[in-house]
């Protein structure tokens, strides 16, 4: 289903969007460019023309919704309301305060897109579960043993990773017989951090190479 206009005409005067959950909406030229999600959790999508999709960007409550520059002939992609949400549509943006806290959000938007290249091109599938997981729990600012709201289904974490729904379905498996996680329920708790560190291999993904600050000729 997707999001009617009169909704966004609506979000427009009152500044705040909100969206049912499981629907898929845009976000047009109107609209604030990087919208700050309220409350909820989004995800972008890129819709093959076969029914195939990849999602290219996890979004959850307080960050803000940078989309992909993937969209063709000025349309934006496709966002999809994992949960109900509201996304609160700002007034552009003037004064180096803000500017400069922007930057950093889209700093930290691009250096998660990078995070998940790497996952899809490098990792096995055990790996490249574990390392969502932990980046997840980190973007939500979980400690150990903390309990979160997980709200994605193995549908869309098989779109995120490039894996099949039964390749997800056996790898969560796999990691609770190892005892680093428990998912049920919609919520997500990490049992083991270290191992499940070491399983997605998520500090030797963003471990600087020896000498790689050095010098060409040094």
């Amino acid at each position: 289903m997707k999001v009617d206009s009169d909704s966004f005409a609506n979000a427009r005067l009152s500044r705040i969007l909100r969206v049912e959950a499981r629907r898929e909406f845009r976000l047009g030229a109107d609209d604030d460019q990087f919208p700050r999600l309220q409350s909820g959790w989004a995800a972008e999508l890129i819709v093959l023309h076969d029914g195939r999709r990849q999602v290219t960007g996890l979004f959850l409550p307080g960050e803000r919704v940078i989309s992909s520059p993937l969209a063709r002939d000025g349309e934006a992609s496709t966002l999809l309301a994992i949960t109900p949400l509201e996304l609160h549509l700002e007034e552009p943006r003037s004064h180096a305060s803000e500017l400069e806290a922007l930057r950093v959000e889209i700093s930290a938007h691009l250096s998660n897109a990078f995070r998940s290249l790497v996952r899809l091109g490098c990792l096995t599938a055990y790996e490249k579960t574990a390392n969502m997981l932990l980046e997840i729990a980190e973007r939500t600012g979980a400690t150990q043993g903390e309990t979160i709201e997980f709200p994605l289904t193995q549908e869309l974490m098989a779109d995120m990773l490039g894996l099949s729904q039964v390749h997800v379905n056996r790898t969560l498996q796999q990691l609770r017989r190892d005892g680093l996680i428990e998912l049920q329920g919609g919520r997500l708790s990490i049992l083991r951090p270290e191992g499940l560190l070491t399983a997605g291999q998520y500090r030797a993904l963003f471990r600087p190479r020896p000498g790689a600050g050095a010098q060409a000729g040094e």
